[in-house]
């Protein structure tokens, strides 16, 4: 298995040209490195969202248990 760790790097052309011959896989490492979600922390959604009501429920038991609950208290 070949391994890209720059696709950045890497056109479209050139991916389908040579870098994966038909029907051998390719890992690609690091492809979301620069996107802004990777930045994405707890601290980010609490302060975004933490009043946002969910429903937190163990379907596991009989009966269930739910709970409606801020976003910030379940984080």
């Amino acid at each position: 298995m070949r391994t890209m760790d720059h696709p950045s790097q890497v056109s479209e052309e050139l991916y389908l040209l040579c870098m994966r011959p038909p029907g051998e896989p390719l890992r690609i490492t690091q492809g979301t490195a620069g996107w802004a979600a990777a930045q994405w922390t707890f601290d980010f959604f609490a302060s975004r969202y933490g009043d946002e009501k969910l429903t937190v429920a163990d379907c596991l038991l009989r009966p269930t248990y739910r709970l409606d609950v801020p976003l910030r208290e379940y984080l």
